[in-house]
């Protein structure tokens, strides 16, 4: 289990040498969640860029293992909001 996570960290840094890593066992479902926060949203990027290797890990080495790609606003400069969205312009009504 340690090795892959490790292989997951590492095909992530090296593509987006900012990235964070935070490890955990979570409940639903059952796995291992490893959270990859960068100042940037590259959230749909980097779920590209593991989801065939983090399959594989579920398929055929049976290991559960979640990589949860996530973007830090606030790490990032942007305003902070209550729901955690950014304002998109304009008023809503």
């Amino acid at each position: 289990m340690q090795a892959a996570i490790a292989e997951l960290q590492r095909m992530i840094s090296q593509e987006y040498p900012d990235v964070r890593f935070r490890v955990y066992r979570g409940t639903d479902p059952p796995a291992v969640y490893v959270e990859a926060t960068t100042t940037e949203d590259r959230t749909l990027e980097i779920a590209e860029l593991i989801s065939e290797r983090e399959l594989q890990m579920k398929l055929e080495d049976k290991l559960e293992i979640w990589v949860l790609p996530m973007f830090d606003r606030l790490r990032a400069g942007e305003p902070a909001t209550s729901d955690g969205f950014r304002p998109a312009g304009g008023n809503l009504p």
